[in-house]
């Protein structure tokens, strides 16, 4: 979202998964408006740990970084980079979660 024109906040996807699969599955369950293909960082080869600390290095100046995952892996790694993290179980939780944050479709 943004407030005249400065942009508030960012979705960056940060999956284990290879790029197309995980484009389907943001259209599969609704969720591609929410995620722009250039912030979809793959943690297959470096681990979520890493990939935090990219989005870290990337986002220097961010007030708020939450991260929203269903495996203990991504909590532990966002807890070792200071990210807030929200647990979800299915899509709707992601949403849901989305929504609590106060964010909407990019």
């Amino acid at each position: 979202g943004d407030v005249a024109g400065v942009q508030t906040h960012v979705h960056i996807l940060v999956t284990n998964g290879e790029l197309i699969p995980t484009l389907g599955k943001l259209l599969l369950f609704g969720l591609h408006p929410h995620f722009h293909a250039d912030l979809i960082y793959s943690s297959r080869d470096s681990g979520k740990q890493a990939c935090f600390a990219d989005v870290a290095r990337r986002f220097p100046s961010a007030k708020r970084i939450v991260a929203i995952g269903d495996s203990k892996e991504e909590e532990v790694a966002a807890e070792r980079s200071n990210f807030e993290f929200i647990k979800v179980t299915c899509p709707a939780h992601v949403r849901s979660a989305l929504a609590f944050l106060g964010t909407s479709p990019m």
